[in-house]
């Protein structure tokens, strides 16, 4: 699992410390499955975004899954990235991606 660092602002605005605490120990446990990028998006592929129609911070994100070639992102956001059309990555709720996973039926 890639997560980059637009994410990462966004868990940690989002989060309580407990609830990142958790997520670090994740990071920790399954260093060769998750791996943190600190890397800042191109601004010229942020542009790109919000050229497209996305509000700044998910340009950011869009950006970085651009960047890093992450074709899928797990997200309870209900309307996120919404307003763009062919995008190339696809947004999975969490019910969804456990599905895929075979975790849940």
């Amino acid at each position: 699992m890639k997560t980059p660092y637009q994410i990462f602002l966004e868990l940690k605005a989002n989060l309580d410390s407990d609830e990142l605490k958790r997520f670090f120990r994740l990071v920790h446990l399954y260093p060769n499955r998750i791996e943190l990028s600190w890397e800042k998006a191109e601004l010229d592929l942020i542009n790109k975004y919000r050229y497209l129609g996305c509000k700044l911070g998910d340009a950011a994100i869009a950006a970085h899954l651009e960047m890093m070639s992450i074709t899928t992102l797990v997200s309870e956001n209900r309307d996120f990235f919404e307003e763009v059309k062919g995008l190339p990555f696809r947004v999975l709720r969490i019910q969804e991606a456990l599905r895929e996973l075979g975790i849940v039926e």
